[in-house]
């Protein structure tokens, strides 16, 4: 793996999440001229991304480094297709 790379990707993301908030910080009229539902979007983005970040610092936390770690894999999202079985 990367050295660093846990870090500069919690940079990253934490530089998404302040981005959405200032644009939610705008006046209703200002983000009206994007389309009616702007601010909604904007308000689901920053929910996932606050999730994202809870997420990733347990991941952190626990010092996962292997994607076959239960705190890893928990967080993925599996779909039996019985149609391949």
């Amino acid at each position: 793996s990367e050295k660093g790379i846990m870090g500069q990707t919690n940079k990253k993301n934490q530089a998404r999440l302040n981005e959405l908030v200032q644009m939610n910080m705008q006046s209703d009229e200002a983000l009206r001229s994007f389309g009616k539902w702007t601010r909604r979007k904007i308000e689901t983005m920053i929910t996932v991304d606050v999730h994202q970040r809870d997420v990733w610092d347990e991941i952190v936390k626990n010092k996962v480094r292997d994607t076959e770690d239960f705190e890893w894999q928990k967080q993925a999202r599996f779909y039996w297709r019985y149609d391949l079985d």
